[in-house]
């Protein structure tokens, strides 16, 4: 099982939510370490004994790896890796979603939000390409078990690493990964396929996922 995991929540509640990506290195709030404490413990209940943790080397994905590391009784050093590193997202970053409308249309948010298409502009970075290839290389290193904490826009290009999900996703608007949420895939002989996305961490759950990966 090889476990993908969002940061957990960078704004208090009340504050209007921007979009933040590789340069805006934003920490955790209480409740975003909550969160982080939350996954730790729901893999210690579910005895996963977590191989590697490779994080983002943003301050949010550090900082959450760090809490899940410390309840879930992982000791060794966590694996700071930039291809984890939120995407950065050009003239959009900083921007509340209403501004992003106003400034470059309701359709040009609503195909990234819902089908995870990328503006025409094509200004973000990196490209598709570059983390198709990342990503490509980062699971082929990762032993069983390993969970990776990273970002939103990361996780949309996790879903390819199981093209069926992934084509079922762009169908259902299903990318999006709420703060503190886990993603997990399974190794099969005909390669990844997703067992769980955009779940708050449970242990039972977990437990029956790694089962189904024996």
């Amino acid at each position: 099982m090889l476990l993908f995991a969002r940061h957990g929540n960078t704004f208090e509640k009340g504050e209007v939510p921007r979009i933040v990506g590789a340069n805006e290195d934003l920490a955790l709030t209480g409740e975003g370490r909550d969160q982080a404490r939350a996954l730790g413990r729901a893999l210690k209940l579910a005895r996963i004994r977590l191989s590697r943790i490779h994080a983002g080397p943003l301050v949010r994905t550090m900082e959450f790896a760090q809490l899940v590391a410390r309840e879930a009784g992982f000791a060794q050093e966590i694996a700071q890796d930039l291809r984890l590193r939120e995407l950065d997202y050009g003239h959009w970053a900083g921007l509340t979603d209403p501004e992003v409308a106003d400034k470059y249309g309701q359709a040009a948010l609503d195909k990234w939000r819902l089908e995870g298409l990328r503006p025409s502009s094509n200004e973000w970075s990196p490209s598709e390409a570059n983390m198709r290839s990342s990503l490509s290389c980062l699971v082929g290193e990762l032993e069983e078990n390993s969970l990776c904490v990273t970002s939103n826009g990361i996780l949309r290009y996790v879903m390819e690493l199981d093209p069926t999900a992934f084509a079922s996703g762009r169908h259902k608007g299903g990318f999006r990964v709420k703060t503190g949420n886990i993603c997990a895939f399974n190794r099969t002989a005909d390669g990844l396929k997703l067992a769980a996305w955009n779940e708050c961490p449970d242990a039972d759950r977990l437990a029956r996922i790694a089962v189904m990966n024996v």
